[in-house]
């Protein structure tokens, strides 16, 4: 069972992890067991826990260390055997020493590390993990296979990756969803890509131009707004209203997505 502290509230995580009781909080008339509960005998696997607020962080060590918890609003504490399994993208170490992660949870969970090297440190995978997720987003889509011209398999390969293969994942996700064409050229890259080469420019909205042209003025806010709520309409519409998966089209987290459409006024539709 896997979960991502990066994407949830801390005291939402909290339930999702250790479940709660009745009467916890308002609208839990029921108890509910928690991933930890419902993996006994098997494992939990925690994605970015370097993300995790340190209140949790000691739970999850009582976990490790006692292999006991208590859900939210309980006093009885439960026996449970899960194994945890973590990932960060973090330098857990950095933040042991800077005080945001717990040095006794650190070297609890450290004792099989695999590291996994950035694509800064692969280049060479670069483009083969695009063509694969172009292949699959083409079947999720529906759309035509892209093909990307070497100017741009150029630029893909130079660029540093700094969030690594989701970052890489999402960009091949926004340009399937986003553009039209059949041909990956500089033009069609996020700015922070295509800077690197070419001339640096995402091509403009098409339908910009001949607005400014009909128009004395135009209000700039409104018009982005606009703009923001149809970008995220049209991701929720591609992700079949899933939110976390309208998220990793839009590069967004669950919980700034939630934001944004709290600010659009989204959440009622």
């Amino acid at each position: 069972m896997e979960i991502s502290c990066a994407s949830i509230p801390p005291t939402l995580l909290e339930s999702e992890l250790f479940g709660y009781e009745a009467g916890a909080f308002t609208d839990a008339k029921r108890p509910k067991r928690g991933l930890i509960e419902v993996a006994n005998g098997g494992t939990v696997f925690l994605d970015e826990i370097g993300e995790m607020h340190p209140a949790l962080q000691a739970k999850v060590l009582q976990v490790l260390e006692e292999k006991t918890f208590r859900r939210v609003g309980g006093t009885r504490s439960m026996e449970v055997d899960t194994r945890i399994i973590a990932a960060t993208n973090r330098d857990l170490k950095a933040a042991v020493e800077s005080g945001d992660f717990r040095q006794d949870l650190y070297y609890r969970l450290n004792v099989i590390n695999i590291h996994l090297p950035t694509l800064r440190e692969r280049n060479a995978d670069v483009m083969p993990l695009i063509e694969h997720f172009i292949h699959h987003y083409s079947r999720e889509l529906r759309k035509p296979v892209k093909t990307v011209s070497e100017e741009a398999r150029e630029l893909l390969t130079r660029y540093d990756w700094p969030g690594n293969v989701r970052e890489l994942l999402n960009t091949v996700e926004r340009i399937m969803i986003l553009e039209d064409g059949t041909i990956i050229t500089p033009g069609t890259l996020p700015p922070e890509i295509s800077k690197g080469g070419g001339d640096g420019r995402r091509p403009p909205v098409q339908n910009a131009p001949a607005f400014l042209d009909e128009a004395a003025a135009v209000d700039y806010k409104a018009l982005t707004r606009e703009f923001q709520a149809a970008l995220i309409t049209r991701a929720l519409e591609r992700s079949g209203g899933n939110k976390s998966g309208a998220a990793r089209m839009l590069g967004l987290t669950r919980l700034a997505l939630y934001h944004q459409m709290k600010r659009l006024e989204l959440l009622k539709q």
